[in-house]
């Protein structure tokens, strides 16, 4: 669970410039939040001449016995590039985000990622699925985000829309811990699924699920 870059290198790699798959990711404006620990950056996606904003990072660096956190939020689903056009959910520049953003949080940390246009990940959450093998839950499973916690609060205003919270395991024993009680909610959620095929997202989780249960 070592770290492979400080928040802050991730920070210096975005304003620099990150290559994936013919794009390149960065942050192309930075905010001061709402105190000295905390940051918003603009993340853009360029392709050629041509960039569009891609989402917003909120980054706090922790403070005493607060540990840092990311929350990925205002996420442009779709971006229109000259003869292509990114579906930004499943993709290579999705993934990267998530890896540079795991890889920069340890033991004990938090991310929170906005999933409001993620359709298939809402749906999964509309059927009281694990979220552990939803879309974005499963890639954060894989990033060693091991604890989630999901946010929904139907009365909006400042808490925002859905995200959903993933944690690094503070140690090897608590990460075993939480492993386990993954698998049980994921059998518990193929039980549910009786292994109905019919429907492309849960055709998918059951997929997913069946993938973490080999593990």
């Amino acid at each position: 669970m070592n770290k492979f870059y400080s928040l802050r290198d991730v920070i210096a790699q975005l304003k620099y410039g990150i290559q994936v798959n013919g794009f390149v990711i960065y942050a192309k404006k930075e905010i001061p939040g709402r105190f000295d620990e905390e940051i918003n950056l603009d993340i853009y996606l360029k392709r050629g001449k041509k960039e569009f904003k891609l989402l917003i990072a909120k980054i706090f660096f922790g403070r005493g016995y607060y540990k840092p956190w990311v929350e990925l939020f205002a996420i442009s689903p779709e971006l229109s590039f000259v003869n292509f056009q990114l579906q930004y959910f499943d993709s290579k520049v999705e993934d990267k985000i998530l890896e540079i953003f795991g890889k920069s949080l340890g033991p004990g940390e938090n991310i929170y990622v906005e999933y409001e246009q993620d359709k298939e990940t809402l749906y999964i959450e509309q059927h009281g699925i694990a979220m552990s093998i939803s879309r974005l839950g499963y890639k954060l499973l894989k990033n060693g985000f091991t604890w989630f916690k999901d946010w929904y609060f139907p009365e909006g205003y400042l808490e925002g829309s859905r995200k959903l919270q993933g944690e690094k395991p503070l140690n090897e024993k608590i990460k075993l811990s939480q492993l386990k009680r993954i698998q049980h909610e994921v059998r518990e959620s193929l039980r549910k699924l009786k292994g109905d095929e019919s429907d492309a997202y849960l055709t998918r989780a059951i997929v997913r699920a069946k993938k973490l249960l080999m593990k």
